[in-house]
Formats: structure tokens, sequence, C-alpha cells
């Protein structure tokens, strides 16, 4: 039998995997007791991303978002100082051990980089009734876990493609308004297109139980889903079934695919009462339309692909103006629009998107209140113009109905980021990713690396902003804020490579709404912007 590891406060078991801190057991996930076995048991050195992700994942393909989120848990467990990230090559343990299973001394860590001396911000103590909110939420059931992978185009015609994959995103946010399942999110699910593995190399992969599949047919104005859903714990086939009707009957299909889910766990699966209007009598024109908007927002986002959604939503909504549904589709596309390209259109440009935006959001409300797009759309409105405390409360009645979306997180991750409390920004941005660890989202990504920045600790900062290049290479954002922290760090080459690059995706591109100041903003954001961002800022040579 092994002996404990001892170190601090902390006793780690290897043979019963419990992990112990002053005595008392401490909640840590498989493969969190995974990552931190293997990086005791190599104290001495530095174990690299690579040899993590072939030691914790054996024979699985994994993403490195999946080990920085494990990574993340065992520091909130065991505190920051306890692994190192060795910049661009691994990480490593930090603590000493005491007892039977000590050796020497790890040695200590380089210190980080901080900014220019500055000190780092700290978050505001202030709490929020989010924190209750977040306590009360219940964590989801992994018996109850579930991935839809994507559609198969069986049409014989390649410019379908956009019918199974919209059915696909559809399905997964049905299922998503459930709180007591866990839905892996869209994008996570794309990633396993086209390839051939079994439900359980996929369950094992995503953590999940129950892995739905399927393809769609499409005879003129018919549709056939075949779908069917398999136990990923014994590679078991639970149920498969054709579904046959008219386009105008798509998401009363739907319908029937989800109902047969929740017969097939055990459990009753509730939809939400009021459908969007579509579900029952839609003209197959607005909801082929439908399709395509929510299939290219599958792509990563950037002003072409908005505004493409946006003409598809705009002639859905002429043949049906009164359809809930289509309105939040194109109140979204215009919020994000004039939120994330706001220096590309002029300031009376930006209010009129923002205007039509709530306007449809609003109108919607009347019919359907319970859609999380419309909060959203109202946070950002709210945002832009400086009411804060709006924002946060819309986003979080968004967080409310749509508990398993990333981007709900992200929503009042930035609202924290925006009150100077970066630190209880980063502990919910994790959550955000811990619900898609492969594709968590630009935007997501992109507030955790500014939040970083705000912190002073730079190379996760670096880190989580080339993932958001990853995802979505065409926003300046990403690029400006790499320009500041390479200029910090005196790699001007490195920081003007990124300021020509932000030019090249928006020559206009300035200062704008980035890191805006309003009279209600709190003082420890103003006064990160005065002393950190503003002079990164102009050091990096970006136009004000």
């Amino acid at each position: 039998m092994n002996a404990p590891y001892r170190f601090g406060r902390f006793e780690l078991n290897p043979t019963t995997r419990q992990l112990l801190a002053d005595g008392q057991p401490v909640a840590l996930g498989a493969r969190a007791l995974d990552v931190l076995l293997t990086l005791i048991e190599r104290r001495d050195r530095l174990v690299t991303k690579d040899e993590l992700l072939g030691l914790v994942w054996p024979n699985v393909v994994v993403e490195e978002n999946n080990l920085q989120v494990q990574v993340s848990a065992l520091r909130k467990a065991l505190g920051v100082e306890a692994i190192a990230t060795i910049p661009g090559r691994g990480y490593r343990f930090t603590f000493s051990l005491t007892g039977s299973e000590a050796t020497a001394s790890s040695p200590t860590p380089p210190p980080r980089d901080n900014l220019a001396g500055a000190p780092a911000l700290k978050s505001n103590e202030t709490g929020s009734i989010l924190d209750t909110k977040l306590q009360s939420m219940q964590t989801p059931d992994r018996y109850l876990s579930l991935v839809v992978l994507p559609f198969a185009n069986r049409t014989g015609d390649p410019q379908q493609e956009y019918l199974a994959d919209g059915i696909t995103e559809s399905l997964t946010m049905d299922l998503s308004s459930l709180r007591d399942a866990f839905i892996v999110d869209v994008s996570a699910a794309f990633s396993y297109k086209g390839k051939q593995l079994t439900a359980q190399q996929i369950g094992k992969d995503l953590d999940v139980r129950f892995v739905l599949q399927g393809s769609v047919q499409r005879t003129e104005d018919r549709i056939r889903i075949n779908a069917h859903l398999a136990d990923a714990t014994s590679n078991r086939l639970l149920w498969s079934e054709t579904f046959d009707g008219y386009q105008s009957d798509l998401f009363a299909l739907q319908d029937q695919v989800t109902s047969r889910i929740g017969n097939s766990v055990g459990r009753e699966i509730i939809i939400r009462a009021a459908r969007e209007s579509e579900a029952r009598k839609i003209s197959p024109q607005v909801s082929d339309l439908l399709l395509r908007a929510r299939a290219l927002n599958l792509q990563p986002q950037s002003l072409e692909t908005l505004q493409g959604a946006e003409a598809l939503y705009k002639k859905a909504l002429s043949l049906e103006p009164s359809n809930p549904k289509v309105m939040v589709g194109l109140a979204g596309t215009l919020a994000l629009q004039a939120s994330n390209f706001s220096s590309v259109f002029g300031k009376s440009e930006v209010d009129i998107k923002f205007s039509e935006g709530l306007n449809l959001a609003l109108m919607a409300k009347r019919i359907d209140p319970d859609d999380p797009g419309i909060y959203a759309v109202i946070g950002h409105h709210a945002s832009h113009y400086g009411d804060l405390e709006g924002s946060q409360r819309a986003y979080e009645k968004r967080l409310t109905l749509a508990p398993h979306q990333p981007s709900a997180f992200n929503n009042v991750g930035k609202c924290l980021i925006l009150r100077g409390e970066p630190e209880r920004a980063i502990e919910l941005l994790i959550k955000g990713v811990e619900l898609n660890p492969k594709h968590p989202g630009a935007n997501l990504t992109f507030n955790l690396g500014w939040a970083y920045f705000m912190l002073g600790d730079i190379e996760e900062a670096i880190d989580w902003l080339e993932k958001s290049l990853d995802q979505s290479p065409l926003y300046p954002n990403t690029h400006a804020y790499l320009a500041m922290i390479y200029t910090i760090k005196g790699q001007d080459a490195k920081a003007r490579a990124e300021v020509a690059e932000v030019f090249r995706i928006d020559p206009n591109f300035g200062l704008s709404a980035l890191a805006k100041i309003h009279p209600s903003t709190p003082v420890a954001f103003k006064e990160w912007r005065e002393k950190q961002f503003l002079p990164a800022w102009r050091r990096a040579g970006l136009p004000e």
C-alpha cells in the first residue's frame, strides 16, 4: 500500500484516492485527482502539458483546455501557489512533502511577471445576490448527462448541411433548458463531426452518460429524422426510431425526439410550456431561414457572420412579424455587432443597433418571457449605456433560465470584471469553461484573459487570450490586449505584430467602448483603467 502524501494541511491517499484538508475530505473530480497524483509523483521536475495529457487521458485525444480546467480546480482547492505554470511548457508541483514520502523540497517557482511593478488589483469583497443564486443551483446530475452529436446530412446535397447542423443545435438548446440535466455545449459536440468513435469512447472523453446521434433526410417538403440513443457506460443501444413529417412540423419532430429521450432515461424531461410559436405552426420558409441562421452562428464570430445571420433573421421576420424566436435571434445579432464591433460603426449607428435590438427583445418578452436570449440583449444594452446594475440583473436572469450555457456565465463574469472584481469573475468564468472545456467560446476565454490581466497574472492572461484567438482570430480586441501585454513584457516585436493585426482586421479601430467609463463605474475599475490599462494601451501604440 502506498503511503499518503502530506503537504501543509493536506493529505492525499493514492490508494483510496482521497484528499483531506485538516482531516476533512476535499471534493475533487477523478481527472483532477489524476493530475494531482501525476504532478506529485514527478515533483522533482517540470511535467510538460503533452506528458500530462498522455498520462491522465491515455489513448484519448483531448484539448488542452481540459487540462487547464483541472489545474484551476486544484489551485482552488490547494491554493494558487500549489502548482506553478512554466510558460509555454507545463506545470510543476511546488509544495514540499513531509513524513515518509517526503523528499528534498521542490524548487520554488520563479516569480510571475507583474504589470510594470504595479500592485495587483484585488477583488472587491462586497458580496452579491449572485453568490446565493450560484450556491442554490444544483450541480448537474452526471447520470442524466447527454451529448447531441452532429446529425449526419443524408440529403445527398452538401448545400443542405446547414439543415442537419441546425437541427443538432436546436435539439441541444431545447435540452439545455432542463435544470436537472447536463447537456454538452453544441460547439464541443461539433468537434466530433465526421469521427468514427463508439458511444463509450465519446462518453469517457466528455464524461457523459448518454450519446444521441442521428441523421436528417429531406425530400421536397418532407423531413425524416433518424435518431438513436446509446448508454455510454455500456455502449448499449437504448432506442432507435425514425420520425417523419413536413418541414413545417420540424420543431414538433424535435419534441418527439426529446420526449423519447426522457422515457429512455427513466425521468420525465420537461420542455418549457411556452414553446416558441413556430414550434407548432410555422411556414417552411421561416423554418429554413432559422436553421440557416443557427448554423451560421456555429462559425467563429466575426462581423461578416453576424451580418449574415442578421439578413436571415430579417427575412424571417418579414414573413412572420410576431415570431418571438426570430425577434430574439435578430436582437442578439444586432446587440453583438454593436457590442463587439463598435469601432466599425459610427456612434449613431451603434445607437440604432442597440435601440432596434432592445425593442425586439422587449416585444419578444411580452410573448415568451422565459427565453434566455431576451435577457442577454437587455444586459448588453444596459452595459453599453452605463447601467451596470441593470445589466447584472438581466444577465443573472439569463443565467437562471439557462444554467448550462457557457455564454450565460460569461455575461455575468464580464459584469464582475467591470465592477473591478476579477477574482470573482474568474471563478464564475471557469464554471462556464467547465461546461464546455474543449470549445468554451471566444468571448469567455477573452474575458478570462482580461480578468487575469487585471490581476497582473500575465502568463495566464496570454494563455487565455491565445485560446480566444484560436476560436475567433478576427476579433480585434483580443489582438489589442495581447499587444498591451507583450509591450509590458518587453517583447516589442510581438506587440507590433499584434497591433498590425488589429488594423488589418479593423482599420478604424480605437479605444471606443473598450474599458469605457461611466458615472456609475466602480472606483476599483477606474483605478485599474488609469494605472494599468491606459498606460499599456499607449505604450503599445494603440489609438485613443
